[in-house]
């Protein structure tokens, strides 16, 4: 019925009512896929009306209303309503927010979910005094059984206030949250003050410039669960006590630092920007658990994941104490719960590594290294939204309680001397030191010092030198300290290159661990106007003087791009890989691999679009090719075809083709069909969109 109502709105409603503030857009959207033994089908429909207005110079209200239907075949079929609004007032006093949020999700299975939220903020803007905030929010959740499986409320409020004078920088800042669970009894709480203070300056004509920070951070967290007697409880750890989130994408989890990623603990589980499946490398994902006794991980996806796809997931893990040496840790279990958070409807991958009664886990890193190997690409993408670490515990049937507090001071100098227009160095130096009530404490500082010398316009040098010291109390001290020495020279018009060497060194109190020599040369040529290469070569030596094992390795890529006419451009490449590790009583391991291919584009005219690309890698005997051709046959009306075969002991193949049309103003359909070729079974696609917009 309503989806009546709502197509006729479109066609009956006048046009002058559907222009600006007013506009409603629509989608309806149909996808199959699957193999012999699996098939899959989905109907989606979406519906969005929103309405902008400026009520007067300093205000604005904003509205939205959002339904949406989803009928997949062998699962619940889903409705969505999501009904907003927000309201801004602005003038030169302050500036007000105040929006509010419902969503509904009904299953035709399973029970229906409420949840409403409301957000408020107000911020001075007076120039000439402190600026403050403050802020608030709730957010309710609620199922339709009885009694509820879900009942729970959250609210997260503060204030700050900062201030400039001149060259120094004040801020102080106060968050609240609080969570309840009505059904399980469960309340978790946690209170933050930050104080900052920052000066920067600069002297000597401006020749000199000193910035000085520091920086305090009391972080108060309790809970209280009320257990159920039989079942286990899961208590993660706060935020507060963990060191950082953290990502890579790589095949040797072995070795190899991950990046800091602290969206994956910003308490956030269904917004996520980290993706699993359709990389071409493992994910690996990890937590500083800070030496906290642990045994358990919770991966949260945004979405649910299908059976088909979580039986085809592989799961290992490993553990650090410096965030590059990896050792293998062993899994219990590895199970999969979908689950409702904030209304949404996702999938959360538990992994035990001990069960409640063994001894956990007492480390400094963790990760988990998730592949995908048998999946198909048609299966679609998949996000992680936020890593949990923590215990499980039995239940007792008796009321948890726990209260935890860390305290973290940071202080930092930086130095930046430029004496002249050819020369400049510089010194920062920053000191963390963190108090844990429940954990183990922990105090770092780093030192780098840099210069920068360039006698002319064509040649320069960098030098710096870094040491990294971390003092976990009651263990042994890890220090890592580094040398690199870069040169960049561009002699001719046409010509340039780049020269850098890096020795870093780790050590265990006065222990030297292992020592790593890195050297890059990177070389860049244009030997005709349209004919220019590129050469990359990276050289590595490792010593691990603890386990006695040393590797070797290097890696050299060289490109020719070449264009043969404005319309004709060629790219070809050659890659080499050597490696050698040699481990003291178990002789050499060598490995060697080569690959090289190339890649020819034709635009024969605005509508024709030609690309043909070959690769073949001698060491698997492997050699991939693929083909893209577009033609835009009207200005609204574009068909494309892409293939890729990868030629093997077992041939696999992909072929897509993909019609995009927009037709009238409003209008528009997109449609593909994708057949895959796989070592199991042959799996296809077929998807089609129309949206319309007014």
């Amino acid at each position: 019925m309503v989806i009546i109502v709502l197509l006729g709105g479109i066609v009956l409603m006048p046009k002058l009512a559907l222009a600006d503030p007013l506009r409603l857009d629509g989608n309806w959207s149909y996808d199959k896929s699957g193999g012999e033994e699996e098939r899959r089908s989905s109907l989606k429909q979406t519906y969005h009306l929103s309405f902008d207005k400026a009520l007067s110079a300093g205000a604005f209200f904003t509205g939205d209303i959002r339904y949406a239907e989803e009928n997949q075949s062998g699962d619940d079929d889903t409705v969505l309503y999501n009904p907003s609004a927000t309201l801004d007032l602005r003038n030169d006093l302050f500036s007000f927010n105040l929006n509010g949020s419902s969503f509904r999700r009904e299953l035709t299975d399973g029970p229906d979910v409420d949840s409403n939220s409301w957000n408020v903020n107000w911020l001075s803007r007076i120039k000439s005094l402190p600026r403050l905030r403050l802020y608030a929010g709730q957010r309710f959740s609620q199922d339709d059984q009885t009694p509820h499986a879900q009942d729970s409320e959250s609210a997260d409020y503060g204030a700050s206030v900062s201030h400039t004078l001149e060259s120094v920088y004040l801020l102080y800042n106060l968050g609240v949250t609080e969570n309840k669970n009505h059904v399980s009894g469960s309340r978790r709480g946690t209170k933050n003050h930050l104080g900052r203070i920052r000066y920067q300056e600069s002297f000597l004509d401006r020749k000199l410039s000193v910035n000085l920070s520091e920086q305090v951070n009391y972080f108060e967290a309790n809970s209280r669960i009320q257990t159920v007697l039989g079942n286990l409880f899961f208590e993660p750890l706060p935020v507060g006590a963990l060191e950082g989130t953290f990502t890579a994408f790589d095949d040797t989890p072995n070795e190899g630092s991950l990046s800091a990623r602290d969206d994956l603990s910003d308490l956030d589980f269904t917004t996520g920007s980290t993706e699993v499946l359709q990389s071409s490398a493992a994910a690996n994902l990890g937590v500083r658990t800070n030496f906290n006794a642990i045994n358990r991980l919770q991966v949260y996806f945004t979405d649910l994941l299908a059976g088909s796809v979580a039986s085809q997931l592989s799961w290992t893990a490993f553990v650090s104490n410096n965030n590059f040496d990896w050792t293998p840790a062993s899994i219990l279990t590895v199970s999969y719960e979908n689950v409702v958070v904030e209304g949404n409807l996702q999938t959360v991958v538990k992994i035990d590594f001990a069960g409640p009664a063994d001894a956990p886990l007492e480390v400094d890193y963790l990760k988990v290294v998730v592949d995908s190997p048998g999946l198909p690409i048609v299966v679609g993408e998949a996000f992680v939204s936020e890593l949990e670490v923590g215990r499980v515990f039995p239940g007792t049937g008796s009321t948890v309680k726990s209260e935890s507090d860390s305290l973290q001071s940071s202080s930092s100098l930086g130095l930046h001397y430029t004496p002249s227009e050819t020369w400049s160095l510089g010194y920062n130096f920053n000191f963390t030191d963190t108090d844990n009530s429940d954990s183990v404490d922990r105090v770092s500082r780093s030192h780098s010092l840099f210069t920068t010398y360039s006698p002319g316009a064509k040649l320069s040098f960098t030098t710096n030198l870094n040491q990294n010291t971390n003092l976990v109390k009651q263990q042994q001290e890890q220090k890592t300290r580094s040398f690199s020495l870069s040169m960049h020279a561009k002699p001719l018009t046409t010509l340039n290159y780049s020269l850098g060497y890096t020795r870093s060194e780790g050590f265990t109190d006065s222990d030297r661990d292992y020592v790593l020599d890195t050297v890059t040369l990177y070389t860049s040529a244009r030997i005709f106007p349209d004919l220019s290469s590129t050469l990359a070569v990276n050289v590595n030596s490792r010593d691990n003087l603890l386990s006695s094992l040393r590797s070797r390795s290097w890696n050299a890529r060289l490109s020719i791009m070449a264009r043969i006419s404005p319309k004709v451009n060629v790219d070809t490449d050659y890659s080499y890989q050597y490696s050698k590790n040699d481990l003291a009583g178990s002789g050499e391991d060598i490995e060697a691999s080569s690959a090289y291919g190339g890649t020819m584009t034709y635009r024969p005219s605005n509508v024709l679009y030609f690309l043909l690309r070959v690769r073949h890698d001698r060491a698997d005997e492997v050699t991939n090719l693929s083909g893209v051709c577009s033609w835009r046959m009207t200005p609204r009306l574009e068909l494309s075809e892409n293939v890729s075969v990868r030629l093997a002991e077992a041939d696999t193949g992909l072929f897509t083709t993909r019609l995009s049309w927009d037709f009238g103003r409003n209008f528009a359909l997109d449609s593909s069909y994708t057949y895959q070729r796989l070592e199991a079974e042959d799996v296809d696609s077929v998807f089609i969109e129309l949206s319309a917009n007014f």
